[in-house]
């Protein structure tokens, strides 16, 4: 294999600048044969046969068995439970030792309460 840097000081009697370093490498490269292959059409048949030899998996449910959303915090939770038992934001503020600005920005990120109140 050729050096490519002592080739080129050699011919130009200086050192290369890393454009023409980086030239002389691809052309180097396709003097070679070297090409780029798509490995992703590989994998995705590979995914594809693994898949079917797979056996499905169930999801997790999006719900807990009281209904709400896995995702949904604790504290949301509660203040739609108060909610529903006709306690005002301030008390529920008070009870949970947060502001009621909080209270209000949860029950308008959860749109609470989550079902009517009867």
């Amino acid at each position: 294999m050729v050096n490519l840097l002592q080739a080129f000081k050699e011919q130009h009697k200086r050192p290369p600048t890393e454009s023409e370093l980086a030239d002389m490498m691809t052309m180097k490269r396709e003097q070679e044969g070297w090409q780029r292959i798509k490995s992703t059409t590989k994998r995705n048949i590979y995914n594809q046969e693994q898949a079917k030899e797979r056996p499905k998996t169930q999801k997790k449910p999006i719900t807990t068995k009281d209904g709400y959303p896995n995702k949904m915090p604790v504290i949301a939770k509660r203040i739609d439970r108060a909610m529903k038992l006709g306690i005002d934001v301030s008390k529920i503020a008070y009870i949970e030792s947060v502001t009621p600005k909080y209270i209000c920005n949860l029950i308008g990120e959860w749109k609470l309460p989550r079902y009517e109140v009867k």
